[in-house]
């Protein structure tokens, strides 16, 4: 990675609403004065892949807002921009370190939400610290996501998983691809049988992972990362890709669905009435419900992929930098990290988790639910998030299955996903 792209992306804007802050070399005249009667900076990146964000960092501004009304001597400067490279450890390591590239000192973020198929890199590389949170209130799927070699690395707050969605009970039922297919095509509608988008270079090369823990018993998903693929989970996934065939095209494979400037065109043409099925992440039901369908009627089920249906999660967690006493004197580094427990403790709170669900403000343009996956029991058991009628159908998954592999996937999964799109005939990127 050369130094030009970490210090581009390093010298991000924060979010309108919070003061500015960039990856100029940190000097006496750029650090922030941290003395008595001083708020501490907490600057904090969160995972921004989420429905309803809104126009102008909308979603961002209300956080800010709701925390700092209930810790006035924080100042959060929180980064919610889907224009970052989340996906990139070599840029993620960067957020975290004290040090440009060229050596010249930086304020890190203080929290970073990753996924934890970066956290093996990140640990490898040293760029984040440990963090020995235990397991309370955590679902464990999410909590064991966050270990590695037995040390806790950070917190977990969301889950994601791949789902069939439908309003056909028969479908939901599938627990194979074969079944699922079968089940599909004795509909007989003359709508596509499914859309969803399987495209993306992480994407692609997570379903061949998942269909691979489909068809095992207790499996061990980093056994998965071996060239060459296995030629018959290569033909589930070509049935599987198959079911999004409409006419001569097939908008699942032919990058119809992966255009980031429509976001949600599979949901909202499910939600439309214009497919029996929609596969995806969770909060695709937004777009769906958003154009009009009514989650009262839906089905949602672990997608069979492979020859199973077990589910493959996703975990997004919340780290924190190994800080530079030179950059970033101790006394300030415990300031910091009581404020970053305090946000923590705050973002994965259960009335937290309900507003965001609910949306209640309308950000994105309608009062329409996320349908994110919280990484809490609480969140589930105490508030309107576990009587929603589509949560609630998830939260029967969480406990089963195993998450996705804490390392290697970045390194491999474009030589994985050329060998699917081969097999797909696709052409694809």
């Amino acid at each position: 990675m050369q130094s030009t792209v970490f210090l581009a992306l390093i010298a991000c804007t924060i979010t309108t609403g919070c003061a500015t802050t960039t990856g100029t070399e940190t000097t006496e005249q750029t650090r922030p004065n941290y003395g008595d009667g001083e708020r501490t900076i907490l600057r904090v990146a969160m995972f921004p892949y989420l429905p309803g964000l809104g126009s102008d960092g909308e979603l961002a501004k209300l956080i800010e807002e709701r925390f700092e009304d209930q810790h006035p001597d924080i100042d959060l400067e929180l980064s919610l921009d889907p224009g970052l490279d989340f996906y990139d450890p070599f840029v993620v390591a960067g957020w975290l370190r004290s040090e440009h590239s060229d050596g010249s000192e930086k304020e890190p973020y203080d929290l970073v939400e990753i996924d934890t198929v970066l956290l093996g890199t990140l640990v490898d590389m040293e760029a984040v610290a440990e963090w020995p949170h235990g397991d309370e209130d955590l679902i464990q799927i999410g909590y064991e996501a966050s270990i590695i070699n037995g040390r806790q690395y950070g917190v977990p707050h969301w889950l994601c998983g791949h789902f069939i969605v439908t309003a056909e009970k028969s479908v939901a039922a599938a627990d194979t691809v074969s079944e699922l297919a079968l089940a599909l095509e004795a509909l007989d509608t003359p709508r596509p049988n499914m859309v969803g988008n399987l495209l993306g270079s992480w994407h692609t090369a997570a379903l061949y992972i998942d269909a691979w823990a489909d068809a095992r018993n207790e499996p061990d998903p980093f056994d998965a990362l071996r060239l060459p693929l296995d030629t018959d989970l290569l033909k589930s996934l070509s049935v599987f890709a198959e079911l999004g065939q409409d006419g001569a095209s097939n908008p699942c494979i032919d990058g119809t669905f992966d255009d980031w400037q429509k976001p949600g065109l599979d949901g909202t043409r499910f939600g439309e009435g214009k497919a029996d099925a929609l596969f995806g992440y969770s909060e695709r039901v937004y777009y769906a419900q958003a154009a009009g369908a009514d989650p009262s009627k839906l089905f949602v089920s672990s997608a069979a992929i492979g020859e199973g249906s077990d589910p493959l999660w996703f975990v997004d967690i919340w780290v924190r930098p190994v800080y530079d006493e030179d950059v970033t004197p101790l006394p300030v580094q415990a300031a910091k990290r009581e404020a970053a427990e305090r946000f923590v403790a705050y973002i994965n709170a259960p009335d937290t988790f309900e507003w965001m669900h609910l949306n209640a403000e309308a950000i994105g343009g309608q009062a329409v639910p996320r349908y994110l996956i919280p990484a809490t029991v609480s969140a589930f058991q105490e508030t309107a998030v576990g009587r929603d009628p589509i949560m609630s159908q998830i939260w029967s998954l969480v406990d089963q299955g195993t998450f996705f592999p804490q390392h290697r996937l970045p390194g491999i999964r474009r030589q994985m996903g050329a060998a699917i799109e081969a097999a797909w005939g696709s052409g694809s990127e």
